[in-house]
């Protein structure tokens, strides 16, 4: 019902919590008088933050809240029950869903040759989860993974960060419907999945440079795959590369500015067991010309630099 100064009362048990920032929340409340919304704790995470109880995991609290655009802004909260024995990380359990919808279809589909569970967790999902650590993407931004494959790492960027809008897109079309059906099942609204090789897709104005990010973790050398990913990123967002050790920024200079963007990061990271990794990061600063990206044979033969 509505409060005073134009703030809103509400009762509600929460449903799921992502850590945002430094010391935010991104909560999913499913309330009593408004059904389920959004709401950005401000921070929640702060130490003896007086909204740390009723914002963890299936409190149920009485919360005042005030509306900023299609988002709803924690000011006050009071936990009136706090159900511990249900508090279970829901987002390990989404992921876990996930590793065993990967490992069952992957029995007669070819989606990824790392089978065993410990493996697969590192070097599926610890490193893509490490990319939101890198790079800093604003409430609701636009991400697009280009061939995506098994759903690496667009699908982990999508359960870890439910207010990110996700479009996976692979050429192949067995691997949509494997994702298509891996995100109806575990409700991932924020997921979108589209059937197109990458040079065919930079070409669609509801894709071309319509995106905050785009990401790959593709084999292809840089100056490849900057072509095939530089085109989906909207001027000011970024293309995050995820490679090799022997990959470097400056392999994909002349294709960045060849196609509106500019290095603005090369950064290395360690897995616990798989060894080096490397982020590379370029900006978008200005309109890709339209004759980008090429035909992928030409990509392939007269890479961009």
């Amino acid at each position: 019902m509505p409060g005073e100064q134009g703030k809103t009362v509400a009762h509600g048990l929460i449903l799921r919590e992502t850590e945002t920032k430094e010391t935010d929340k991104i909560l999913t409340v499913l309330t009593a008088e408004m059904g389920k919304i959004p709401v950005i704790a401000r921070g929640a995470r702060r130490k003896n933050s007086r909204l740390a109880a009723a914002c963890q995991l299936f409190a149920w609290s009485e919360m005042t809240l005030y509306k900023r655009g299609n988002w709803y802004y924690l000011d006050s909260a009071d936990p009136e029950e706090l159900f511990a024995g249900l508090q279970k990380d829901l987002v390990r359990f989404a992921l876990a869903a996930y590793l065993a919808e990967l490992t069952e279809t992957n029995r007669h589909m070819n989606l990824t040759a790392i089978t065993g569970s410990a493996e697969a967790w590192e070097k599926h999902f610890l490193d893509c989860a490490i990319l939101l650590q890198k790079v800093q993407l604003p409430l609701g931004a636009t991400c697009i993974d280009v061939g995506t494959g098994a759903g690496f790492p667009g699908m982990v960027l999508a359960l870890l960060r439910p207010d990110l809008q996700v479009t996976l897109l692979d050429s192949l079309q067995k691997r949509i419907g494997f994702l298509e059906q891996t995100a109806a099942k575990l409700g991932l609204a924020n997921v979108r999945c589209i059937h197109a090789r990458a040079e065919d897709g930079a070409k669609l104005p509801e894709l071309r440079e319509q995106f905050d990010m785009a990401t790959a973790r593709a084999v292809a050398a840089m100056p490849v795959l900057t072509e095939y990913c530089l085109p989906f990123v909207k001027q000011g967002g970024v293309f995050a590369a995820m490679k090799g050790p022997s990959e470097t920024a400056e392999q994909a200079e002349t294709a960045a500015k060849l196609l509106g963007g500019e290095i603005v990061g090369e950064e290395s990271y360690t897995l616990p067991t798989a060894g080096e990794r490397k982020l590379i990061r370029i900006r978008k600063t200005a309109p890709t010309p339209q004759k980008y990206p090429r035909r992928s044979d030409k990509i392939k033969k007269q890479p961009l630099g």
